[in-house]
């Protein structure tokens, strides 16, 4: 299982959109990835185009070849290594907070059951989640969060009960 990892090209500001055009496994950089509902473009919400644009201004790293996230032992020209970082910040982090360790993936299953619980539509979850297969999406990755399965159980207990 590869990591998205991008330069500042593959995003359009104008547009609001990143366009994912590789992968990263074990330090190899491809100029592919896994599906062509992976090459997709997704949207960005103004609130990340905001962080993006304002990291873009204080990296050293911002010209259109350099990565968004560059190693700076490369000046740019290689991304970060991921799991570099997840070994020496993510676990560190998790263990702190009293969590078992987790990779880079987990964070896709979070985002797939915050979309499920804010009410996305599937084929929206499954488009923004960039499965190929919306049995993917339902079956695989990710939940409904505590919270909103009480919320739905206790509706359908009140259609009984009233």
């Amino acid at each position: 299982m590869g990591s998205s990892s991008f330069p500042w090209s593959d995003f359009d500001f104008i547009k609001a959109t990143v366009k994912i055009q590789r992968t990263m496994v074990d330090k190899v950089i491809y100029d592919t990835v896994k599906t062509e509902a992976s090459e997709a473009a997704l949207p960005l919400s103004e609130t990340l185009l905001k962080l993006l644009l304002a990291w873009r201004g204080q990296s050293k790293f911002n010209n259109d070849t350099d990565w968004v996230w560059a190693s700076p032992f490369s000046a740019g020209e290689r991304p970060l290594n991921l799991n570099g970082m997840q070994h020496d910040h993510v676990v560190p982090a998790a263990k702190k907070a009293g969590l078992e360790p987790f990779g880079w993936h987990a964070f896709r299953h979070t985002c797939r059951a915050w979309l499920n619980d804010s009410g996305t539509p599937l084929g929206i979850q499954k488009d923004l989640m960039r499965h190929a297969n919306i049995s993917t999406t339902a079956n695989v990755c990710g939940a409904a969060m505590d919270p909103s399965m009480r919320e739905a159980n206790d509706k359908v207990v009140k259609m009984v009960i009233q």
